[in-house]
């Protein structure tokens, strides 16, 4: 992966932050590699974020074509793996709500804004629930066309009696729609009240004509902190930047503080 220099690091926080001042600066400089740009926004997986950022505005007349075009090209690569995600979530949600299973799908989905023309991507489908409910989705998930990408002779109980672990060994179909399932979200005890709050405060979105259930924004920015920063050791790149920016103003600030204490 790229490691950005000054100006570059300048661009896109620029855009991240809504620092127009800054933008029109770096980019009037004439300094910027936008071949070194694009890779570096392509390998942080935010095309999605640049492209709603800047197409719709005058900006786009003041860079490069082929810029926006590599974008374009990143963008799509990503998109039609995340299309046939945001399919499967559908039916999964649908088959879960169906027999009253109680779950919700975090991060990828709950972040999806189908009113935006270039849609964030996703690598795979999580979902949590709780532990008693595991060995019903993993069939209902096998009745889908998943199935445990490595076998293993582990049984369900020893992952949930095993405190270091928090899903399942992950799923795939066969068109390579990854399914983590998760019982708890943090490690190192049996007791997670990150779980125990996602499931008390979720909530029942409509997106795309289906019911979806994800956590409010209090427990989704938590839960993106917590993976970005104790799970993901800081190393899980720009888009959690992006995603937590995006959610910030609908947070109660107070109450994502008393969640992660």
């Amino acid at each position: 992966m790229l490691i950005p220099i000054e100006e570059e690091k300048d661009f896109i926080y620029s855009l991240i932050f809504d620092d127009s001042e800054k933008f029109e600066e770096t980019i009037s400089n004439n300094r910027i590699n936008f071949e070194r740009i694009a890779s570096i926004i392509s390998s942080n997986r935010i095309e999605h974020f640049v492209l709603n950022k800047l197409k719709p505005f005058s900006r786009f007349s003041k860079l490069p074509k082929f810029f926006f075009e590599q974008l374009e090209k990143n963008y799509f690569k990503k998109a039609i793996p995340t299309l046939k995600i945001i399919e499967k979530v559908f039916l999964l949600s649908n088959k879960l709500q169906e027999i009253n299973l109680e779950h919700v799908f975090l991060k990828g989905i709950a972040l999806h804004d189908q009113n935006k023309n270039y849609i964030r991507p996703m690598r795979d489908i999580d979902v949590l629930v709780n532990p008693e409910d595991l060995t019903q989705i993993v069939k209902l998930a096998e009745s889908l066309g998943f199935k445990f990408k490595n076998k293993s002779n582990e049984s369900i109980e020893n992952f949930i009696n095993n405190s270091s672990f928090y899903d399942l060994p992950l799923m795939t179909d066969d068109n390579g729609v990854f399914l983590e399932i998760h019982f708890r979200i943090t490690t190192k005890s049996d007791n997670c009240s990150l779980k125990d709050y996602i499931f008390e405060s979720k909530r029942l979105i409509k997106s795309h004509g289906n019911n979806i259930y994800i956590p409010n924004p209090n427990s989704l920015f938590a839960h993106l902190v917590y993976h970005g920063s104790q799970k993901g050791s800081f190393n899980v790149g720009l888009i959690a930047l992006v995603d937590l920016v995006h959610l910030f103003e609908e947070v109660d600030k107070n109450e994502v503080l008393k969640i992660s204490e």
